[in-house]
């Protein structure tokens, strides 16, 4: 029998309802079901959506855990993942958005991972991004599969696609857990941790999830204050020695050059570089 896990999602009140349920759904229909799925709630969300969610679950054997913490409320994902990390029961904890939508062995595939190698504390995968037909995949997000291109990788982008990862919540905890003080890059500041402490990492190399990024998937991307908040990541790395003079100035210039490119130019560069 594969190890239990749990699958983390933050809920959002004003989630599109169709988007919700077909993001859940696929978490149920999962080729190995997960032991419990735990929902946080930093908003007061409507009674059409919770009798949705509890509906969906009814008789799928899955333990729905919803969590109020409505102090959260404004604080940021980070702050609402670090809070639900500490609720999750199973040591293996699989990171899922309400309108992605994950491939029926997502899960399954990421299991065998830890399976067959004790010593991983995380795993990703790719993804296919569509804008609003999930059927109509526009891009796919590739990332590197082994623990010296993610490491390499982690010096100029975030190696991981956040809504894949399944990882040890023992790792992720002692690692300091998501950083509550970010409102953006709590991810890459996250798994920098995680590999600078020298836990192995990995990525599957296929897509495990259909990632919903919308049509103003670029513009928001193209924002100063996750900008900024990768350069002081990268400025650490710079400090902590993870990265050479060289490697900071090339990764630091590159990161400027993307920022300040228009839009258009962004959505090449984003599908040509996998960023």
């Amino acid at each position: 029998m594969m190890e239990k896990y749990s699958v983390l999602m933050p809920l959002w009140y004003k989630e599109n309802m169709e988007h919700l349920k077909t993001a859940l759904l696929s978490i149920i229909n999962q080729t190995v079901k997960p032991d419990e799925v735990v929902l946080i709630e930093d908003h007061p969300i409507s009674g059409e959506m919770h009798d949705l969610i509890c509906g969906l679950f009814e008789n799928t054997g899955i333990d729905l855990n919803i969590y109020e913490n409505f102090e959260l409320d404004k604080k940021g994902l980070s702050s609402i993942l670090n809070f639900g990390v500490t609720k999750c029961r199973n040591s293996l904890i699989a990171r899922m958005d309400t309108d992605d939508i994950a491939y029926p062995d997502r899960c399954e595939a990421e299991l065998r991972e830890f399976e067959a190698d004790g010593e991983l504390a995380l795993v990703g995968a790719w993804v296919d991004e569509f804008d609003d037909d999930p059927n109509d995949i526009k891009a796919q997000h590739t990332v590197p599969a082994f623990q010296r291109d993610i490491e390499r990788r982690m010096k100029y982008t975030n190696p991981f696609n956040h809504p894949t990862v399944m990882f040890r919540k023992e790792v992720i905890l002692a690692c300091g857990n998501y950083d509550k003080d970010l409102k953006r890059n709590e991810d890459y500041d996250l798994w920098y941790r995680v590999v600078r402490n020298g836990h192995k990492c990995k990525n599957i190399n296929r897509s495990l999830l259909r990632f919903r990024r919308g049509a103003s998937f670029s513009k928001r991307r193209k924002n100063r204050e996750q900008h900024l908040g990768k350069l002081a990541i990268k400025r650490r790395m710079l400090q902590d020695g993870y990265m050479t003079r060289f490697e900071y100035i090339v990764s630091y210039t590159m990161e400027k050059i993307y920022f300040v490119m228009p839009t258009g130019i962004r959505k090449t560069v984003f599908k040509l570089l996998g960023k």
